[in-house]
């Protein structure tokens, strides 16, 4: 099995090899001639093949539902907790620092196909990656997230959130900070979800299965933020009117608009939060509302491209005033990347369009016919935007679109941003 995305591409770089070869042979048979080597035409064809069906498992892996290899007994499991990480979307080194381990140590791990690995780590890891295993490996999660059991501490990233301070300082080894864990672990989560936290409806837009247990953490930390530093506005959804949301697009074209976010979002009672992804999260942003009543746009910046953050900025946005503020969810989480699959991701779609630029005005725009470098320049001109909010109008309605070279000057929105990104 192909474990990483290098090995992917060594092994297409191995199959046009082959067809290479295998196509010189052909030539001998469509020119009359008889090669000696029929055996080793054989072979090329069968190694062809058979790294083709890796990487087709690879890619498929990728956007997997749920079932992942047939694991007819623990020889199988090895292939399983390889394909669950695949499927997690999550590289070698993110598995080793949702546990807290070197990356060398995963690696090892997997080359050696878990054979001097013991019992108990190997539930760790399965726990750690969200698989149930009966009659075939299962990710476990639900895009409309439940509860997550606090007990099952290998299910969510310990070892980053020890890295990153959330449950207090790692002082001893991974054994010991193993024994430590489930108790921070509960009074990290208490101080977020309060008493119940079996009560919260939450929504995830992914691709595949989400991790339930990183994305709890991620929301438990965003809430923690906004609760340490309460709002004195409360949310009053009617100030978000269509001339207040003009006023986010527009702030990209002045000169440290982008930092103006924050104030804009909080005059009105939101939080606009920074919070960069767990090990195992492909998503790019949550709106949430706190059981304090505080209400949260928060970013990833996953992806760091301005394009990005203006897709997800609208994204959360939309379902802050659309699904949170009515009561209808606590917690909506988007990979942007995902298709809609839901009513409330159709309704994301339509308000992040019409937040970064109006349908009226995009009619008039000639980036929707012709997506060039002189099209988005003129039309971010005319509508006082930075060409960005164009590319990410033309990127909600035709994803496939390549955008040209050079159209936005300061990419990466973490620049822009700076520091001044939590509460």
């Amino acid at each position: 099995m192909l474990k990483s995305s290098m090995q992917v591409k060594m092994a297409r770089g191995r199959v046009e090899e082959l067809k290479g070869k295998l196509d010189q042979l052909n030539g001998a048979y469509s020119r009359g001639e008889t090669p000696s080597n029929e055996e080793f035409r054989v072979k090329l064809i069968a190694e062809i093949d058979q790294l083709e069906k890796e990487i087709e498992l690879h890619g498929r892996l990728q956007i997997s539902d749920d079932t992942l290899l047939p694991s007819e007994s623990l020889e199988d499991l090895p292939e399983t907790l390889i394909a669950a990480r695949i499927a997690r979307g999550m590289t070698q080194m993110d598995l080793a620092k949702f546990l807290g381990y070197k990356m060398q140590q995963i690696q090892q791990y997997e080359e050696d196909r878990y054979r001097a690995t013991s019992l108990w780590r190997l539930i760790t890891i399965a726990e750690a990656l969200g698989v149930k295993i009966h009659q075939a490996g299962n990710l476990m999660g639900n895009r409309t997230m439940g509860p997550v059991d606090a007990t099952k501490t290998a299910r969510f990233p310990i070892g980053e959130m020890y890295t990153r301070g959330w449950i207090g300082p790692w002082d001893g080894g991974a054994i010991d900070a193993a024994k430590e864990a489930p108790g921070r672990l509960e009074r990290f989560l208490a101080k977020a979800y309060g008493s119940n936290p079996a009560s919260r409806n939450r929504h995830v837009r992914s691709k595949g299965v989400p991790h339930e247990g990183a994305i709890s953490a991620w929301e438990a930390r965003v809430i923690s933020l906004a609760d340490a530093g309460p709002l004195e506005t409360a949310f009053d959804p009617v100030k978000v009117n269509p001339a207040w949301v003009r006023t986010i697009a527009r702030f990209s074209a002045i000169r440290g608009g982008v930092r103006r976010i924050k104030s804009h979002l909080n005059d009105i009672g939101i939080h606009f939060i920074i919070e960069s992804p767990l090990p195992g999260m492909q998503i790019d942003g949550g709106a949430i509302r706190t059981p304090a009543g505080q209400m949260i746009v928060a970013l990833t910046l996953r992806d760091y491209r301005l394009e990005w953050f203006w897709l997800a900025l609208m994204y959360e946005l939309g379902h802050l005033v659309l699904h949170i503020a009515p009561g209808e969810y606590d917690g909506i989480f988007d990979e942007i990347a995902a298709p809609a699959m839901s009513a409330i991701d159709e309704d994301a779609d339509v308000y992040a369009r019409e937040a970064l630029i109006p349908s009226a005005q995009w009619q008039s725009c000639k980036s929707k016919d012709a997506f060039t470098h002189g099209t988005i320049l003129e039309d971010a001109e005319r509508l006082r935007i930075d060409p960005s909010v164009v590319v990410a109008r033309a990127r909600e309605m035709f994803p496939d679109k390549r955008m040209p070279s050079g159209v936005i000057r300061d990419r990466d929105v973490r620049r822009q941003l700076g520091n001044d990104t939590e509460g």
